[in-house]
């Protein structure tokens, strides 16, 4: 199968994206996040020793707040642009920061995480289809009525795909809604209130996204080009049959790959920014 290794840029640089950088990079620092973190696609050594990040995270947002607050009585485009150019000052010396510390494979690895889980709205979107494809074909047959059957060559592997799917994302979802809730959130539940967490809910789409990929990245590595041929055929004909996804979304085999794709994104790390704010 042709190996589309790059997802294109899809105007990542606007007004959003210091928030989705903050949203993303600051779930790692979360003390309730760790027993997660591996499931969450994280590089390993962010994962085995997450103090590192979590102190040049906490040091890097001080500086961005310190930079930040003056600029508050501005509006619009002109504050969007301010708040940007810190963002981007900010995680540059981070992840320099984390490269030193970890290794620059890690400050890589982890840019790559929050491009794929944060600022993508492709991978959001063909993660979804894809989990509601996949999950069809391990279903026992009949089990919905816009079920259609796999191929033969996906049959052997509906064991592994379920239990990647199955019990990774449907265990962490579990475990996630059942944890000790920090105490405002543990006060509002007494009042009868249903309360579930941004950081909860983002934790649980990242694992949701990253094990879905797996399962896609399992079945690349385990058929052949022609037996792929034919799961993306079934794929693109399940994706039509259901009514919450559609065969584009899937975009094509670009994710049925050994290795996730990269994006055309620029990277931080080799943006020339000065010190100067």
């Amino acid at each position: 199968m042709e190996n589309s290794d790059e997802v294109k840029n899809e105007n990542l640089w606007n007004n959003w994206i210091p928030r989705k950088w903050i949203q993303g990079l600051s779930l790692p620092t979360l003390n309730w996040t760790r027993p997660f973190l591996a499931m969450m696609g994280l590089p390993l050594k962010l994962v085995e020793e997450p103090d590192v990040w979590t102190a040049i995270y906490v040091q890097s947002m001080d500086e961005y707040n310190t930079y930040i607050e003056p600029l508050l009585e501005l509006e619009g485009e002109q504050y969007d642009k301010e708040d940007l150019k810190i963002t981007l000052i900010t995680f540059n010396k981070a992840f320099q920061q984390l490269a030193i510390q970890l290794g620059s494979n890690v400050a890589v690895d982890l840019e790559r995480w929050v491009q794929r889980h944060f600022l993508s709205h492709e991978f959001d979107v063909a993660m979804f289809d894809w989990l509601c494809v996949l999950r069809n074909a391990y279903l026992p047959q009949g089990t919905r009525e816009d079920q259609i059957p796999p191929p033969d060559a996906l049959i052997p592997l509906l064991d592994d795909i379920e239990e990647i799917i199955y019990y990774g994302v449907y265990g962490s979802q579990y475990v996630l809604q059942h944890m000790k809730l920090p105490p405002p959130l543990e006060e509002m539940e007494k009042t009868g209130q249903v309360v579930v967490s941004q950081e909860v809910l983002q934790v649980h789409r990242v694992i949701t996204q990253e094990l879905t990929m797996r399962a896609l990245n399992m079945i690349a590595k385990k058929l052949n080009e022609q037996e792929l041929s034919e799961v993306m055929a079934w794929a693109l004909s399940q994706a039509e049959a259901k009514i919450v996804t559609s065969p584009e979304n899937l975009c094509g085999d670009r994710y049925l790959q050994v290795d996730p794709p990269l994006f055309d994104f620029p990277s931080v790390l080799d943006i020339p920014i000065s010190d100067e704010k």
